[in-house]
């Protein structure tokens, strides 16, 4: 194979990839503190009396929450592997050597 220059173009595909990978990471951050807090802290913190019954209606808040972080997730990742791809497609034009 022989890779050729990277243009500015494509350099452009690849800082778009980065932030949709960077996106992609704050939100698996942010859906799996939902889902924790949601389904392990609070029933814990209701169970051993540390916290209200009451506070069993932020765990209702948090998987609305969790569920679209979940999908705005893989929707940044679906962009930034198409824009790997075709980034990946520019730079080797064939697959095999």
């Amino acid at each position: 194979m022989d890779p050729r220059a990277i243009s500015a173009e494509q350099w452009g595909l690849v800082n778009r990839a980065l932030l949709d990978l960077l996106v992609f990471a704050g939100l698996a951050l942010n859906a799996a503190s939902a889902l924790l807090l949601g389904r392990a802290i609070i029933p814990s913190l209701i169970a051993s009396a540390d916290a209200p019954p009451r506070a069993r209606g932020f765990r209702w808040a948090l998987y609305p929450i969790a569920a679209l972080s979940c999908a705005a997730m893989l929707y940044a990742l679906a962009r930034a592997l198409l824009n790997l791809a075709g980034f990946l497609q520019q730079f080797f034009p064939r697959l095999l050597v």
